[in-house]
C-alpha cells in the first residue's frame, strides 16, 4: 500500500482471495504478521476481500502455563531456584509473552553462571532492571519502529502521543483521547486504537470500555525509559 499505493494493494488483496479459492482443498492458507489484516483492508475499503479468511487469536500464556514454561527453562538450564522467586517474576512480567518470560530467564542465566547462588527474589529484581538495558534495546525497538510503517500522517504522531502518555500514566479515558485526536487533527483515531488494540500495545478490561491501559508492563517500562 505504502510502496504503489491504495489500488494496487487492493488488486493484490483480490488476486490473494483468487488464489485462495482456485487452490486444491488440500492447500491451507496462513498469514501472520506484526500489523491486523482487518485492519489494513478496513482502510482500504476491501474487507470483503478477506471475509473468507477466519481470524486465530493466540493469547499470552495463563499465569499456570508461565509457570511451568519458566521452571521448565530454568530446570533445562539447571538453574537452582526458590519458590517465591517465580512468583515474583511472573507477577512483574504479568502479560506473559514467552518472549518477554525467556529475556528475563537468560538474564537469571547469566546472574547464575557468574554467582552460582540460587536465585531468589532479589536476583529476580536485578534480572528484571537488567533487561531495560542497552544491550536488551534491539529486542524491544520494532514496537516503536514499526508505528511509521503502519500509520499514516496525522495517525503517528496521535499514536505516539498515546502509548507515551499511558507510559507515564496507568491508564487513559476516552476524553483524553479525543482531545489527542482532535489536536492532532485526526477523524479516524478509533482505527489508530484498534489497530494498537490488535497489534498488543494496548488494552481495554471486558467490563469498562472507557479506559485504556498499556499491555505489557515490561514494554511499559521500555517504553518509558527510551522513547519518552
Amino acid at each position: 500500500m505504502k510502496a504503489s499505493g491504495s489500488e494496487d494493494a487492493e488488486q493484490f488483496l483480490q488476486f490473494n482471495r483468487t488464489v485462495r479459492h482456485q487452490a486444491n482443498e488440500n492447500i491451507r492458507f496462513v498469514f501472520t504478521g506484526s500489523i491486523g489484516l482487518h485492519t489494513i483492508a478496513e482502510k482500504l475499503k476491501a474487507t470483503v476481500q478477506i471475509n473468507d479468511l477466519n481470524t486465530i487469536e493466540i493469547p499470552p500464556l495463563n499465569r499456570e502455563e508461565a509457570n511451568e514454561f519458566t521452571k521448565q527453562l530454568l530446570d533445562s538450564a539447571e538453574i537452582s531456584y526458590k519458590e517465591d522467586a517465580i512468583t515474583s517474576l511472573l507477577n512483574k512480567i504479568e502479560w506473559f509473552v514467552p518472549f518477554h518470560i525467556q529475556l528475563v530467564v537468560q538474564e537469571l542465566i547469566d546472574i547464575y553462571e557468574d554467582t552460582n547462588e540460587t536465585v531468589n527474589k532479589s536476583i529476580v529484581e536485578n534480572a528484571f532492571d537488567k533487561i531495560f538495558d542497552m544491550r536488551y534495546k534491539i529486542y524491544f525497538e520494532h514496537y516503536y519502529s514499526r508505528l511509521e510503517t503502519t500509520f499514516d500522517g496525522n495517525e503517528y504522531p496521535f499514536a505516539l502521543d498515546v502509548l507515551q502518555e499511558l507510559s507515564q500514566k496507568d491508564d487513559l479515558n476516552m476524553a483524553s483521547v479525543r482531545e489527542m485526536a482532535e489536536k492532532h487533527e485526526l477523524a479516524n483515531y478509533r482505527m489508530v486504537l484498534e489497530t494498537l488494540e490488535f497489534d498488543g500495545y494496548i488494552f481495554r478490561l471486558e467490563n469498562d470500555e472507557t479506559f485504556y491501559h498499556f499491555t505489557s508492563p515490561v514494554l511499559r517500562l521500555w517504553w518509558r525509559k527510551y522513547v519518552c
